[in-house]
């Protein structure tokens, strides 16, 4: 933002007293400039429409504005309403940009610029994966930047081409096995039921229903239906927004019902969300499964089992509701996905081969 400021000369402040002058103060390139104008109320009108002239761009109509204060307006404004996995995702994209780029405005972001960031994040060793969620938070930003008018229009953005990897899923042989792996839990403790109990009940949970590893954890009596074998779940608990009602297996009922406490939440979970991981890797070590590159299995391989094992049991329409995706894009993208893992090769033509029996 352009310096604009009001003031009084101190010799006609003395002489005058109260009655002494008030001007308007501005720099004009590296040049110091005033105007005398009279009184205060008059000055400081001055000085806003100043401002607004010299930090407006005529032919675009954006208004200059610092990068510190533009991050912090988005922090303050728009951040604050979002969940509290999306504010540190944008903290740390923004804090790389401000590390790497050092801008002094929001307008200093060009393409240019974040071809350049995207490529020493490459150099520091970061996947191009990473890479490229930093630079959807970046988009977000200069999104709104540009509805504010602090740039004319947000740059295009260079996402990388990254590798295309096939997904991951727990199958039904490995599930099997991650259930029975259970005994080895040992945490949640002292709840009423074995720690065994609790993990086979939300391992059951979410392969039966595709929810995501946190949403069941919030989940309280008061928000099941026993009898009707359903669930709310509010809009504050998931990723959509929304309130919703979804039905739930009775495999999902037997195994809740095994793990009811006097605690309000259904699947009570005292510990920091962290050693979720820790124990499901150590259930994982004593099943003796692993994913294909050797990695254990994440909570979103639990979400992608369901929707690879009921892509074709189910219309695409329910399979949207019951995964409770927005939009049906992302519905068809876990259909996609569900057809390349489980590819239809009995449907293929096979010639007769000499010798061979059951040829077409």
């Amino acid at each position: 933002m352009a310096r604009v400021w009001i003031f009084q000369q101190p010799r006609e402040k003395k002489a005058l007293g109260d009655k002494a002058p008030w001007y308007v103060g501005w720099y004009q390139g590296r040049s110091r400039r005033s105007k005398k104008i009279g009184t205060k109320t008059a000055a400081r009108a001055y000085q806003s429409r100043l401002e607004a002239a010299a930090n407006a761009d005529e032919f675009t109509g954006t208004v200059k504005t610092s990068w510190a204060q533009a991050r912090a307006e988005y922090d303050s404004d728009v951040m604050a309403t979002r969940r509290s996995a999306t504010q540190v995702q944008s903290r740390i994209a923004l804090d790389h940009v401000e590390r790497i780029l050092r801008p002094t405005t929001v307008a200093d972001i060009s393409r240019a610029e974040l071809t350049r960031f995207a490529a020493e994040r490459v150099a520091e060793g970061v996947s191009k994966h990473t890479v490229n969620k930093d630079l959807r938070m970046l988009r977000a930003f200069l999104r709104e930047a540009a509805r504010r008018k602090y740039i004319f229009r947000a740059p295009e953005i260079p996402f990388l081409k990254a590798p295309g990897k096939v997904p991951t899923y727990v199958s039904p042989e490995a599930f099997s096995q991650l259930y029975a792996a259970c005994c080895v839990a040992t945490e949640p403790a002292e709840q009423g039921f074995t720690a065994e109990q609790w993990w086979q009940a939300y391992l059951v949970f979410l392969y039966l229903t595709g929810w995501r590893a946190w949403e069941p954890l919030a989940l309280t009596k008061g928000d099941i239906e026993w009898t009707k074998a359903r669930v709310f779940l509010r809009a504050e608990l998931n990723k959509g927004d929304r309130d919703e009602v979804v039905p739930l297996h009775p495999l999902v009922i037997e195994h809740l019902e095994q793990i009811k406490s006097f605690g309000p939440h259904l699947l009570p979970w005292p510990l920091p969300r962290r050693k979720l991981w820790d124990i499901f890797h150590r259930i994982q070590d004593a099943a003796g499964v692993k994913r294909r590159d050797g990695k254990h299995y994440g909570f979103h391989d639990l979400r992608r089992g369901f929707a690879t094992m009921n892509a074709d049991r189910m219309s695409s329409d329910a399979l949207q509701v019951i995964m409770r995706h927005r939009d049906y894009s992302t519905t068809k993208r876990y259909i996609n996905m569900a057809r390349q893992m489980n590819p239809a090769t009995q449907a293929i033509f096979v010639p007769k081969l000499p010798g061979k029996a059951g040829g077409a």
